[in-house]
């Protein structure tokens, strides 16, 4: 069997559903995922919902993961300006890694240069730093090369199966989405 590690990206004011509904959706298909907080462990996201991470991203080294995840909020504004988040996505990239981002994200990944050209999706009103990205927001999650991106806390199921079906492929995507009793509406 394959050993996949992620590392999600915790922040303080994050969409909790977008973490954890991904983390959980994730770890349901054995993918392993390591909670990576920015600053403390202990994150308190946008809906006063506290949780903690298992450590600090100045603790981890990018080689002893296949990817990175972003969710997204309000705080996404306040990421932009920090460019230790912005080096470390670049770094992930550079070590040809996957890179997913939802909702806000996106943004971070305009801000590292690392979407120009590619097919992505983001939250509406979110499209800074995305001039140069071939934007789509018709679809809730799309894969281009090793970026995938979802729009929103309402298209997180869809952004996780996504992650799902490109290290685990469309049979396992399917079978998480019958075992969850995953239904378009």
């Amino acid at each position: 069997m394959i050993m996949i590690k992620l590392a999600i990206l915790l922040h303080d004011g994050l969409e909790e559903t977008e973490a954890i509904a991904t983390i959980d959706i994730l770890r349901r298909a054995k993918i392993t995922v390591e909670m990576v907080a920015v600053h403390d462990l202990l994150i308190k996201g946008s809906h006063q919902i506290n949780f903690m991470a298992e450590k600090t991203f100045d603790q981890i080294q990018i080689d002893d993961y296949d990817g990175l995840i972003i969710p997204g909020g309000g705080v996404v504004e306040h990421l932009l300006t920090k460019i230790n988040i912005i080096d470390l996505i670049k770094a992930f990239y550079q070590k040809d890694k996957v890179i997913a981002a939802i909702c806000a994200a996106p943004q971070l990944l305009g801000k590292a240069g690392i979407v120009d050209h590619k097919k992505i999706t983001h939250f509406p009103t979110c499209d800074k730093f995305l001039d140069h990205a071939k934007i789509d927001l018709t679809r809730p999650a799309i894969t281009d090369g090793k970026i995938i991106t979802g729009q929103s806390i309402g298209t997180v199921i869809p952004f996780a199966l996504e992650i799902v079906k490109y290290f685990l492929g469309e049979t396992a995507k399917k079978q998480l989405e019958s075992e969850m009793v995953v239904k378009s509406s």
